[in-house]
């Protein structure tokens, strides 16, 4: 059976080969990008995107990212072959998209600048070229480098006034790149799942709450666990993380009351727990890819 990652690498290698399947990606993500720039050769991007809400699956490079919060903050889960790294971004914070792994996030109102490199048209110190492979121990966490934010920040600025991919700019991602490799590294711990009663107390918990503003807390409180190790836990059970499987069983009780009943859409979206008709209509439409109005007529 095909695992996480693999389930995603698929969805997005398949999806993202065109410059109009890229530009709809985006658009789906929420993604709005402020600055864009290439080096000659095309080995070097740097891009400051600013993101709307979003909840889910977000695209997949053959790329060495190198991404900064800016503004906001999110849930950010990248998948590997080895682990998942599930921590949070906020500005300054520093994180490693590796080549072949995928990712999912959630967040609201977030900026990042994000820095891309073909790693095999870039030596590094003493002329090495260095393969992808090396940075997955340090992809495996965030960083909270102030050299690495005060690199980043100046490529930033360097790139709004000069709008190309210039000598300094090259050099500060030579910087980057070796300061990575200096950083020290952190084993992946192993993640247990839940038990099977722990995880029916807590599914039922969700079933019995879809109207309610249930919270992580409450849930690993049921399991007798820390919300992070309960959410780790959960989604080792499920495959999913909590808030994600909380938001598809709400979206799967609302096609029920879409088909079954006369109520509108926002009584519906009070009844599956969301206040904010909004959210409920791009929660639905990632799930299911209609809105709440287009899936009652199709059913």
């Amino acid at each position: 059976m095909p695992t996480r990652l693999e389930n995603l690498r698929n969805k997005f290698r398949d999806g993202l080969d065109t410059p109009e399947q890229r530009a709809r990606h985006w658009q789906r993500v929420g993604a709005t990008h402020r600055l864009g720039v290439t080096s000659r050769d095309g080995s070097v991007t740097l891009n400051l995107t600013d993101y709307s809400s979003y909840q889910g699956a977000f695209g997949y490079s053959d790329r060495l990212n190198i991404y900064m919060g800016v503004k906001g903050s999110g849930r950010i889960i990248r998948h590997s072959p080895a682990q998942a790294l599930e921590a949070t971004i906020h500005p300054g914070r520093v994180g490693l998209g590796v080549p072949e792994t995928a990712g999912e996030g959630l967040w609201d109102n977030l900026s990042l600048l994000a820095l891309g490199a073909d790693l095999s048209k870039l030596p590094l110190d003493e002329g090495k070229i260095v393969k992808p492979d090396a940075f997955v121990p340090i992809g495996s966490r965030l960083h909270d480098d102030p050299l690495l934010t005060a690199v980043l920040t100046a490529m930033w600025r360097e790139a709004e006034a000069h709008g190309h991919v210039s000598a300094f700019f090259e050099h500060g991602l030579l910087i980057v790149a070796n300061r990575l490799l200096e950083l020290p590294t952190v084993e992946p711990s192993i993640i247990r799942r839940l038990s099977d009663p722990q995880l029916k107390r807590a599914v039922e918990r969700i079933e019995d709450a879809l109207a309610e503003d249930l919270t992580i807390g409450e849930l690993a409180g049921l399991a007798g666990m820390s919300r992070h190790h309960f959410s780790r836990a959960f989604k080792a059970a499920t495959g999913l993380p909590p808030y994600e499987y909380l938001t598809r069983r709400r979206v799967e009780r609302a096609k029920s009351l879409l088909e079954a009943s006369d109520a509108n859409v926002m009584q519906i979206a009070l009844l599956v727990g969301f206040t904010n008709p909004s959210q409920f209509a791009a929660a639905f439409r990632r799930v299911t890819g209609h809105t709440p109005t287009t899936w009652r007529r199709l059913h």
